[in-house]
């Protein structure tokens, strides 16, 4: 699997300089997808845009700190997904429609990556991180905007790997595993 990272906002240089944590990350979250040919796009964004995807995608009208989308259409672990399961989304192939069939700032835009028949890697999931987002819960945890940029990294790959928060309880065990993964890492 290949995990890219972009950078769609102005990030602190240092942290341009860890790009390749964020993508060790978000690989270690993914690592029993072994599939070769698969894709997945990290990339920060700011609060505009953020809210644009959660607007569109979710009906949400917050700046979030991270959303993960995912492309898998099968009914394994990581296929689950609000937006597509309701159909408002859908394409025919029963994946979502992903954000760069409708976003300029998505680095599939106008690459043809989700056509019938285009060589190359086929998308698997994309994990958009608000960076202003980050910048703010970084300050508020007391830690650095690295971390909080890994730990949002960890928490959108462990929603494609199929881990859910939408309970207290299932909350917990995805911020165990966040942290265990971080743990290992660093």
């Amino acid at each position: 699997m290949k995990i890219r990272a972009h950078f769609k906002c102005p990030v602190p240089r240092a942290i341009g300089l860890k790009k390749h944590l964020l993508v060790k990350t978000a690989a270690a979250a993914l690592k029993r997808f072994k599939t070769p040919g698969l894709e997945v796009n990290l990339i920060l964004v700011n609060e505009r845009e953020i809210r644009k995807i959660n607007r569109f995608f979710l009906n949400r009208t917050y700046a979030a700190d991270v959303i993960a989308f995912n492309y898998h259409p099968g009914k394994d672990p990581g296929s689950v997904n609000p937006v597509r399961d309701t159909g408002r989304f859908a394409r025919k192939d029963g994946c979502i429609r992903p954000p760069s069939e409708t976003s300029d700032s998505h680095p599939r835009q106008g690459s043809g990556a989700f056509s019938n028949g285009v060589k190359g890697p086929k998308p698997f999931g994309d994990i958009y991180i608000c960076a202003p987002r980050a910048k703010e819960q970084a300050a508020e945890m007391g830690h650095s905007l690295l971390t909080e940029l890994l730990i949002l990294s960890a928490h959108g790959a462990l929603h494609l790997a199929g881990l859910e928060d939408d309970t207290p309880k299932k909350r917990k065990l995805m911020n165990a595993r966040t942290a265990q993964l971080l743990k290992k890492l660093l």
